[in-house]
């Protein structure tokens, strides 16, 4: 836990960059660096959340379900945050669920340490503050998009929110896993992914999505894109995810 850890590897956090470089060290010290596998749960519905995680790299979906199990995504984030929220807010249990959905890295940091540190640290506290200040942003503009918006406009936002998190214009993405996030029928997806290739909007191969005309996919997609990114942008102090 106390050796020192490549800067390099985790300045890719927005919260953890803000910090000074003193206080991220010791915030580095403190936890250790970590993989985010595919389908990896961080913390599941009613149970006790062990850690808190900085992602440096990687995509994580919060969910909720109902009694059937079906799940729907609430949120999407990575590496302008962190996973644990409920942690800071002195809750040990949640009714949600953080899965993995693009590999990656995090700065993990055991739930106790963690709360040590947001309290002799004020720079982290205000920065986890502002973060779930956008989370809940987030989480409020896409229960509306969810209900008002098409499917069409909702996936083209759910594409550009991944793209920013991963950094990068190709990434994994399946048509089941798309559908359940989005709470449609995966023929939908299929439909709709479709479409925005044969308009040379993205392409698609063996679970593998590359963005080719990102502006066109900005205007394809709703408002609530631009009003989330905008928010986090405001909050966090960055000028991309």
């Amino acid at each position: 836990m106390s050796q020192r850890i490549d800067e390099r590897r985790i300045t890719g956090n927005s919260i953890l960059y803000a910090l000074p470089g003193a206080t991220r060290e010791q915030v580095v010290a403190a936890g250790d660096m970590v993989p985010l596998n595919v389908q990896q749960v961080l913390y599941d519905f009613n149970t006790p959340t062990q850690s808190v995680w900085f992602p440096t790299s990687g995509v994580v979906s919060w969910t909720t379900r109902d009694l059937e199990g079906h799940f729907v995504e609430t949120a999407i984030g990575g590496r302008e945050g962190f996973i644990g929220v409920q942690v800071l807010l002195g809750a040990g249990k949640i009714a949600g669920h953080a899965e993995v959905q693009i590999a990656g890295g995090a700065l993990e940091v055991e739930a106790s340490r963690f709360q040590d540190l947001v309290h002799d640290i004020p720079e982290l506290l205000a920065g986890a503050h502002r973060f779930i200040l956008a989370l809940v942003n987030q989480i409020t503009q896409l229960a509306l998009c969810n209900c008002l918006h098409p499917m069409e406009e909702r996936c083209a936002r759910w594409l550009l929110m991944c793209q920013d998190r991963v950094g990068a214009d190709e990434f994994p993405v399946t048509h089941a896993y798309l559908s359940q996030m989005l709470g449609v029928r995966r023929a939908s997806v299929t439909v709709t992914l479709g479409v925005l290739r044969r308009a040379g909007i993205i392409d698609y191969h063996q679970g593998i999505l590359r963005v080719l005309d990102r502006a066109t996919l900005e205007a394809s997609a709703c408002e609530c894109y631009g009003i989330v990114r905008e928010e986090y942008e405001r909050l966090l102090g960055v000028d991309r995810l």
